[in-house]
């Protein structure tokens, strides 16, 4: 029988904890109830740290209420002077497909930076969730780890949500 080292058996238990997600995204499908509420086109934002959990969320979500999820991570450009930078003609495109049309939709947009990302490109936030975990990662990049930090004390995310979730 092979032996299983303790590094290995934790990265096994983090991979397992990641695909089977066991948390409990009630209180939120709860807390957007009325804000989708015959489907409006509005714009729900996901921010948080890195690997907090918000594209999971954003996925259950869209399943949940069979609405868009648009992952600003596939808009991303390459590092530019160590700002988290997007492709946000695109972006804003992609939105306006869902929410400016003739029978508007609404949308999730997640971002680590998503308050920043929609003012880049004129379009706030109807609703804007806020993810905390305890498994969140830190930037390796220290130009990545100062532009968060410089949003976080521009953009204040944590205060400024309508909900704040913790995931332990």
């Amino acid at each position: 029988m092979a032996q299983v080292t303790l590094e290995q058996a934790a990265a096994l238990c983090f991979c397992f904890r990641m695909y089977t997600n066991l948390r409990d995204y009630s209180p939120v499908v709860l807390a957007l109830r009325p804000v989708l509420d015959n489907l409006p086109g509005k714009i729900v934002a996901i921010g948080g740290g890195l690997a907090a959990g918000k594209t999971t969320l954003g996925r259950y979500l869209a399943y949940h209420f069979n609405i868009s999820l648009i992952e600003t991570d596939l808009f991303r450009l390459k590092n530019k002077a160590g700002r988290l930078s997007y492709r946000n003609e695109a972006l804003a495109d992609a939105i306006a497909s869902r929410v400016d049309r003739q029978y508007p939709r609404p949308v999730i947009v997640e971002s680590a930076v998503i308050l920043r990302v929609l003012s880049d490109i004129g379009r706030p936030a109807d609703y804007y969730i806020h993810v905390i975990s305890d498994d969140e990662v830190d930037v390796i990049d220290s130009d990545e780890r100062a532009d968060v930090a410089l949003y976080d004390a521009e953009y204040a995310p944590r205060e400024r949500a309508n909900l704040l979730v913790h995931f332990p």
